[in-house]
């Protein structure tokens, strides 16, 4: 049986177009190669095949594969996200502490030149 060559052509919102180009990246698949096998997914899922076609059911658990492989990488890079935010909240907590003790030695020192005028004063007046 020879192929038949159809050309489909489908709008995507950017949201949608970003997570089907994510997905294609994640798995490693060509632009073609991908596309092909989230439709086909897709129509394995909807088109009612037989319990007993295997390569219908193969290619149904390849696709859904790809798209718990995709949540994974999503998670995975949102648990990224989240520990830089985490590093960097950590780091300005530092320097807010660092700023903190900085600034008690500035009032420390002030206090010491006020009370040590305030002893001039009294000896002088």
């Amino acid at each position: 049986m020879a192929d038949s060559v159809v050309e489909v052509q489908f709008v995507l919102d950017e949201a949608v177009l970003r997570q089907v180009v994510e997905v294609i990246r994640a798995q490693g698949w060509r632009e073609e190669e991908g596309i092909r096998i989230l439709l086909g997914y897709g129509f394995a899922v909807h088109a009612g095949t037989p319990k007993d076609d295997l390569l219908h059911s193969l290619g149904a658990a390849r696709g859904e594969l790809a798209t718990l492989r995709h949540r994974a990488y999503v998670a995975d890079e949102s648990i990224r996200a989240l520990e830089m935010n985490i590093t960097g909240l950590t780091a300005s907590l530092e320097q807010g502490k660092r700023s903190l003790m900085d600034l008690e030695e500035i009032l420390t020192s002030l206090r010491a030149q006020v009370q040590a005028m305030a002893v001039r004063n009294e000896a002088s007046g």
